[in-house]
């Protein structure tokens, strides 16, 4: 296959709305690659150059794209270089609109492909071994790689394999409407391809084996990260308590633990590498065995506690943490759930029998912890410096990727404060035109108003538009999508802790703040006072922690 095949897919794709049109445009595409092409193709398509598992990184920065687009386009000066790629904010995009609209141009004996009548048609293995080679390339050589590379491609095959350097595609394709695209393309499961996707950490590998009906032999690789089980809120506890396992609900990070070989990865919810715990790393690659634990970072006190997330807050995208650092901010890593050992996949199998595996590991230190099961008793779990709890179904497997019922989660808001809305900002998607998110303040000493956050949840649509007539009538000053308003309508506000905070005047911010209820029955001159906040902060734990 071409790979101008996979540039013209993605260029339709980009051109295209709705996600099932997009699906079948890369459907179609797929259908067409041949066995050694479809396994690139897919990476392709869905924007990585190499598959998840693999190790290799192209590690092409700013200068080297720079010096390789200033030879292949030597007319272009500098200044409209950077005015162009300002204007569309895409490197790719970038050097296909230049390369399309500056005529053929020679630098000495070297020509630019637009010299070239008859162009060799550069195939998706081509394609596959230049990423190769520049991930292969020391430093120094990169942009004369990268240069030799482009000038094989068309401005439309530049666009694309420029695109795929940078990690993305950004055409509206996510990877899961891949995955919906290769199950479409040869008419399997797409739930089937999923875990295959999952399992094996390359969309390239499900496609190959989507293509021969063989996902049944898609196998686990370690050090990539798999989709998180998910936990459904309830506001009481479930009825039938001896169907459930009750563990307390952590006010931490979400992480996954991979370890095998003296090698150890952490990766976060958002299925990224979490390198800001050393110390936990460190003790996991002393485990004498190959395993995945799905867990919870969070920060502990002197004696061993879980310490308010405000305190873990300071440790966040500290990639090197300095030992004052780590001293002041001690964190450990607790598990909860074993999905694979030795080589075993386990999460299929029941709850009980995970547990027990989990407990049989050497894990009980000041870096490595098993949570406990606990009694369903909500207070005495916040009274422990926790969130909540979390009720785990006896019997259950664990679901990859899936929020369901199996696990539920009670949390209930901390403390509710009356509030006065200061400032509004307008809404994305389905709420673009609608002013939907808001600041909203207390009072402090001489009655100013002191802002202590901002929330978008919790109010009924219809509510969201009342409230929008209101606040546009309200406005006194406008910033772009931002109005400031005259401080009339109150609002009462749930959350689930009070944090320091540099970004407010008033010193302090509320954590995961919504909106419980407008209240139309109550005047500004009614609303919390900076006392009551700093009351309900030393409530929450009293953390000495600035967000930064």
């Amino acid at each position: 296959m071409r790979f101008l095949a996979v540039a013209e897919c993605a260029e339709r794709v980009s051109e295209t709305r709705g996600t099932h049109a997009k699906r079948d445009l890369v459907a179609a595409m797929l259908r067409e690659a041949g066995d050694a092409s479809l396994p690139d193709a897919a990476r392709f398509i869905a924007g990585s150059p190499f598959a998840r598992v693999d190790e290799r990184v192209l590690q092409l920065g700013w200068a080297a794209m720079s010096k390789a687009s200033a030879a292949l386009l030597p007319l272009v000066d500098e200044e409209t270089m950077r005015a162009c790629h300002h204007a569309t904010g895409d490197a790719g995009e970038t050097l296909q609109l230049l390369l399309e609209q500056y005529p053929a141009a020679r630098r000495g004996a070297q020509r630019t492909l637009f010299d070239v009548e008859e162009r060799p048609s550069l195939t998706v293995a081509d394609a596959a071994e230049a990423f190769a080679r520049l991930a292969a390339a020391p430093a120094g050589s990169k942009a004369q790689l990268l240069e030799a590379a482009w000038r094989a491609m068309s401005p439309l095959e530049v666009k694309y394999f420029t695109k795929i350097i940078g990690g993305g595609m950004r055409i509206g394709l996510s990877e899961n409407l891949v995955e919906e695209a290769i199950a479409r393309a040869f008419g399997r499961d797409v739930e089937a391809v999923r875990l295959a996707n999952m399992l094996s950490g390359d969309v390239g590998e499900t496609a190959a084996l989507t293509k021969r009906d063989a996902l049944g032999e898609a196998r686990f690789r370690l050090f990539h990260p798999l989709g998180f089980m998910l936990a459904s809120p309830v506001e009481e506890p479930p009825e039938d308590a001896d169907a459930w396992l009750v563990e307390d609900k952590f006010d931490g990070i979400r992480a996954q633990l991979h370890v095998a070989n003296g090698r150890a990865m952490l990766f976060s919810r958002t299925l990224e590498e979490a390198g800001e715990f050393p110390e936990i790393l460190d003790a996991a690659r002393r485990l004498p065995h190959e395993v995945v634990l799905d867990g919870e970072v969070v920060a502990v006190r002197a004696d061993g506690s879980v310490a308010p997330f405000a305190l873990l807050q300071r440790r966040l995208g500290r990639k090197s943490p300095d030992a004052r650092l780590r001293s002041e901010v001690p964190v450990k890593f607790v598990a909860y759930d074993v999905l694979f050992l030795d080589g075993e996949p386990l999460y299929r199998k029941p709850l009980e029998e995970r547990r027990a595996t989990l407990e049989s590991l050497p894990l009980r230190g000041p870096q490595l912890d098993v949570s406990k099961l606990v009694p369903p008793d909500f207070d005495a779990a916040r009274a422990r410096g926790n969130e909540g709890l979390m009720f785990k179904r006896r019997g259950s497997a664990y679901e990859l990727g899936k929020r369901g019922q199996a696990w539920v989660k009670l949390k209930k808001a901390f403390a509710t404060l009356d509030v006065v809305v200061t400032a509004a900002e307008l809404g994305h998607g389905k709420r673009a035109g609608l002013l939907s998110d808001v600041k909203f303040a207390v009072r402090g000493p001489g009655g100013a108003l002191l802002n202590v956050g901002k929330a978008y949840t919790g109010l009924t649509n219809e509510e969201i538009r009342e409230m929008t007539t209101l606040l546009k009538q309200l406005t006194i000053e406008r910033y772009a999508s931002v109005h400031l308003v005259r401080p009339e309508i109150v609002l009462e506000v749930a959350f689930d802790s009070v944090t320091k905070s540099k970004r407010h005047k008033s010193g302090y911010a509320l954590r995961f703040p919504r909106i419980a209820r407008w209240r139309k029955d109550k005047p500004a001159s009614e609303i919390d006072d900076l006392a009551r906040v700093e009351e309900l902060w030393r409530a929450s734990g009293g953390a000495e922690t600035l967000d930064a």
